[in-house]
């Protein structure tokens, strides 16, 4: 399953000029900003009310699939 908040907060960061044209083997300022401070901070308060178990869904919100 394909998680939906990487890709939106990597996109935030580019457009907030956090992003550099790094080579392909290099993470982008923004992929390091959302790995080191923002994807934690989702595991500890966001994902354990909308993440992959259904029974603990609250809102009909899920944050690991773009369909959502």
């Amino acid at each position: 399953m394909r998680s939906f908040v990487g890709p939106a907060i990597l996109w935030l960061a580019s457009g907030l000029g956090l992003a550099t044209g790094a080579s392909p083997d290099e993470p982008s300022a923004g992929e390091k900003l959302f790995a080191l401070k923002v994807k934690p901070l989702f595991s500890e308060k966001c994902t354990a009310c909308h993440g992959d178990d259904p029974e603990k869904l609250k809102g009909d919100f899920v944050m690991t699939d773009r369909e959502s």
